[in-house]
């Protein structure tokens, strides 16, 4: 209601702007010229200010065009995370029987809104041949072959319950609980001075014949 009343103004202003304003520009300059030079003035001068006004609406509206809607509430959280796991999957090799069909990320029990992130950022991006495919299943038993699966914190699962259902898989297992780096996980996310990081057990990785690149190991916390 009140996004529709604000756009409601700016367009009646708009309409000021574009039919009464020339009156006051070219009346002191064209006073004393013959009326049709006058009317001729005029409709050019509406013209050319409705093209003017015309662009700077739609520069208006560009730069504040959230205004005319309710504003979407901020994940953070949710949002970092998804950034993170697109780059993982831009900084781990898999086997070759991986790099068929969709690169396949799975959340498994985690939010909405990091769901929607993940598509938000995969979108129409491909990762060599492949196109990403994001998943969302409410349990374990929904999980199907993946390169990427990320357990949330939520999830009602247990680690050991996880790792037979990855048991022989080259998935790469994120996670977001104390400890899991050193239950079979081989990425965790933790917090560290009020900063999103992660932890990698590239071990964990190399187990599942998942090759870790230099540069996501030194942006990492080394957990053995």
């Amino acid at each position: 209601m009140e996004g529709d009343y604000q756009q409601g103004v700016v367009y009646k202003n708009a309409a000021y702007i574009v039919h009464i304003v020339p009156i006051a520009y070219i009346w002191a300059p064209y006073r004393d010229k013959p009326r049709r030079f006058y009317f001729g003035a005029y409709f050019v001068s509406v013209l050319t200010m409705r093209r003017t006004f015309r662009i700077i609406f739609l520069l208006f509206v560009v730069v504040t065009g959230f205004s005319f809607q309710q504003p979407a509430k901020d994940d953070t959280n949710s949002r970092l995370k998804a950034v993170f796991i697109y780059n993982f999957s831009k900084y781990v090799e898999w086997p070759d029987s991986y790099k068929e069909g969709n690169f396949v990320i799975t959340v498994c029990g985690g939010s909405q809104n990091l769901v929607t992130e993940l598509k938000t950022i995969t979108n129409s991006k491909t990762l060599g041949a492949q196109r990403y495919e994001i998943r969302s299943v409410p349990d374990l038993a929904s999980v199907s072959r993946t390169n990427i699966l990320f357990v949330a914190g939520s999830a009602d699962v247990t680690m050991s319950e996880v790792m037979g259902k990855m048991k022989g898989k080259s998935t790469l297992l994120v996670t977001e609980k104390t400890g899991m780096t050193k239950q079979g996980a081989a990425i965790n996310f933790v917090v560290v001075d009020n900063k999103q990081k992660f932890e990698l057990n590239q071990a964990n990785a190399e187990k599942n014949n998942l090759k870790v690149g230099n540069d996501l190991i030194k942006l990492s916390i080394p957990v053995k």
